[in-house]
């Protein structure tokens, strides 16, 4: 009965990685459709409104987005599912570039970054992994995200704009008033999930013509802590392959309602 009870535990993790390997597969490495948004959206890292689907699982990123547009907004939501890809993300952050052509070296292309959590990106992390721990203990059971999503709350505060006519700061604050709106929350799994929205008039794009987007996962801004010798490099806890950006290029075409 041990012997059986010990395979079942060292099968289940497989299964689980499995049945999300089946899941991605179902979907295209790059968004092939174009989506009007819900009309009911918000823009909190919560997925209700898409019915908790996405439109397509890239492979190079680990993540699983969808872009979509109404008649005022461009919008990405991302969710990551793997721990060390969400470490990247909180380390590194996620820019999104948008150019009006389909030209991948359009010097008239905006990006946003987000999340922007540094200089205490550490606190939020070592809670992260808190709460994963937790979730492995439990065999996988629901926890309680409340107080990992307060403390992401209180640190997202900037994001990085660039690109746009009349904005020389590229440090924005979240609640602004250009428009620019993000949102993101740790769902009881741990997946985290974020949503950008993005004004159409700031991105001037064309109206039935297709046009080029850049999904971005970055590396982790190299850290220095200054001791007795001087600024020392300190290298993140996470592997090296998980240090080095991450990237896509797809097109898009805006929908019509």
């Amino acid at each position: 009965m041990k012997s059986i009870i010990n395979l079942i535990k060292l099968t289940l993790p497989v299964l689980v990685l499995s049945v999300h390997t089946a899941t991605a597969q179902k979907l295209p490495n790059k968004q092939d459709v174009s989506v009007f948004a819900p009309s009911n959206i918000k823009i909190d890292g919560k997925t209700t409104e898409w019915n908790d689907t996405f439109k397509a699982y890239n492979n190079a990123t680990d993540t699983y987005y969808t872009l979509a547009n109404d008649d005022k907004n461009l919008y990405l939501v991302v969710r990551a599912k793997y721990r060390n890809i969400i470490d990247k993300i909180l380390r590194g952050s996620v820019t999104l570039s948008v150019s009006p052509t389909t030209d991948k070296k359009d010097p008239k292309s905006v990006s946003v970054t987000y999340p922007v959590l540094y200089p205490e990106v550490g606190v939020l992390t070592n809670a992260y992994a808190r709460k994963h721990n937790e979730q492995e203990e439990s065999k996988g059971a629901p926890v309680n995200t409340a107080s990992l999503n307060e403390l992401y709350a209180a640190r997202q505060k900037v994001i990085i704009v660039k690109g746009i006519d009349g904005i020389t700061d590229e440090e924005m604050p979240i609640y602004n008033t250009e428009g620019i709106k993000t949102g993101a929350f740790f769902d009881d799994k741990l997946n985290y999930t974020f949503e950008l929205a993005i004004p159409l008039k700031h991105l001037k794009l064309p109206d039935s013509s297709p046009f080029s987007y850049h999904i971005k996962v970055n590396e982790q801004p190299t850290v220095k802590r200054t001791g007795g010798g001087g600024s020392i490099d300190v290298p993140p806890p996470m592997m090296a392959t998980d240090m080095v950006s991450t990237d896509f290029w797809g097109e898009y075409t805006l929908a019509k309602r």
